[in-house]
């Protein structure tokens, strides 16, 4: 074909260009139906289209970082807005907001049972506690600080999907 002149009928290159996008189209929606079938997701789509978290029953690590020393694990449960949970030693009630991957809230800890030879941070006493944090999928992450006392304890907080409710 001389220099300058295009061709204007579609050639076979076009046709297996063609069925080279409908293979990838077909790929592509393929593997976003084995995301949604794998297992319950921290996100939901609400009636306006937002993406918020997911009821359900979470296990949540949580690890102080500055103004005091300390580690705890328990299970929490979100559901529409509240928090309620708890440990050993601890319960947890509170309430949140979320959108589009990232959340909010605060949370009450509440000493349930006396800890033997142990003096826990928040031990006899009902500390408040605020956070802000991001999620995906099945798991969350917070970033957060509760004032003890005269002391402000930050730490973070690692949360699981374990059963959506």
């Amino acid at each position: 074909m001389p220099l300058g002149i295009m061709r204007t009928t579609p050639g076979p290159w076009l046709d297996r260009r063609a069925a080279r996008a409908r293979r990838n189209a077909q790929g592509f929606a393929d593997l976003w139906d084995c995301f949604l079938a794998a297992g319950p997701t921290m996100m939901r789509r609400e009636k306006s289209g937002a993406m918020t978290v997911t009821n359900g029953l979470y296990t949540i690590q949580i690890e102080m970082t500055e103004g005091g020393q300390g580690r705890a694990s328990g299970v929490i449960v979100l559901h529409d807005g509240r928090i309620a949970g708890g440990d050993s030693y601890f319960y947890y009630s509170g309430s949140y907001s979320a959108d589009r991957g990232k959340w909010r809230g605060e949370l009450t800890t509440s000493e349930h049972t006396k800890s033997a030879g142990v003096l826990p941070l928040f031990g006899g006493r009902d500390v408040t506690c605020g956070f802000t944090g991001l999620y995906s999928a099945d798991t969350a992450q917070v970033n957060g600080t509760a004032l003890v006392g005269k002391t402000s304890v930050m730490f973070v907080a690692r949360l699981m999907l374990r059963s959506k409710l």
